[in-house]
């Protein structure tokens, strides 16, 4: 195929010059080395989907092969992972250490990429837009046939090597950053169980203690209210009484929905808590 000239808006200033365009089939390879852990006795550790995180490229975990019964992809130390089977769930890995794993993953190479630089690639809007043009409807797997033939601009090795690094630099300060607000945030589970057990009580600012607590039902210190329908929309509430609590607490992650009849609405200064004993809870703001 013809090449295109592409030049990055962003760039390290020691390169220069153009990129270069090339399909997918000339940038990087499926594997196609098996491992049937019934013929094979040898005990390898086994990536299943259920042990690739979405969308961090973390492992979460691994089984053993010598309980596996189904053929398996093999692959090795530096090679990435990557989620075939509802591809939309942006499942991927670098891996670091020889394994086996599930039929539902590819193992990539780079041809004309470094791996380096490929774990970074797939995760790029471009490479899961088309991954997400996949084959099947209840089980859609992103279609290689279709990929291969898009073409895709790439940098020389050398520099794909220092865009690695740099963004290698990036992961690991978001992985720093993440045990760090999941220390804290086990730091402040400890603190709340102290505090609200009474195990740890504060002194006013002239160093008086506060009186002691009272115990009251639940009805005497907030309520749960209903308002009438607005806009053809009833609008339901839960909000705490004289200011014991001032901030909202915000339950699953936001979204829109087109219909929103079966949704409550949260005021500022309201408190939303989920009843729901699997912890998921829809709601609209």
């Amino acid at each position: 195929m013809s090449e295109v000239a592409r030049v990055p808006q962003l760039r390290f200033p020691e390169f220069n010059g153009e990129w270069r365009t090339d399909e997918l089939i000339n940038l990087i390879e499926i594997s196609s080395n098996k491992f049937n852990p019934i013929q094979n006795s040898k005990n390898k550790k086994c990536i299943e989907l259920e042990h690739l995180s979405q969308e961090t490229g973390e492992l979460l975990g691994h089984v053993d092969s010598k309980n596996q019964a189904s053929t398996k992809n093999s692959f090795t130390k530096g090679q990435v992972l990557f989620g075939k089977l509802r591809p939309y769930l942006r499942k991927f890995w670098m891996s670091y250490f020889d394994g086996v794993c599930s039929s539902e993953i590819w193992v990539l190479n780079g041809k004309k990429l470094t791996n380096n630089y490929l774990f970074h690639f797939i995760q790029t809007s471009k490479f899961n837009q088309i991954a997400n043009i996949s084959s099947g409807s209840k089980m859609p797997r992103a279609d290689w046939k279709y990929m291969s033939q898009v073409p895709f601009s790439h940098p020389t090795k050398s520099e794909q090597q220092k865009i690695a690094v740099f963004l290698t630099a990036v992961d690991t300060k978001i992985e720093q950053l993440s045990k760090k607000q999941a220390l804290l945030g086990e730091y402040k589970k400890g603190l709340m169980q102290k505090i609200f057990s009474q195990e740890i009580r504060f002194k006013s600012d002239d160093g008086y203690d506060f009186p002691d607590w009272e115990e009251k039902k639940l009805e005497d210190v907030l309520f749960e209210h209903k308002q009438r329908k607005t806009n053809n929309e009833e609008v339901f509430s839960v909000s705490v009484h004289k200011g014991l609590i001032n901030q909202i607490e915000h339950l699953g992650r936001s979204f829109s929905a087109k219909n929103t009849d079966n949704y409550n609405l949260v005021k500022p200064g309201d408190i939303v808590y989920t009843k729901s004993p699997t912890g998921s809870f829809p709601y609209g703001i």
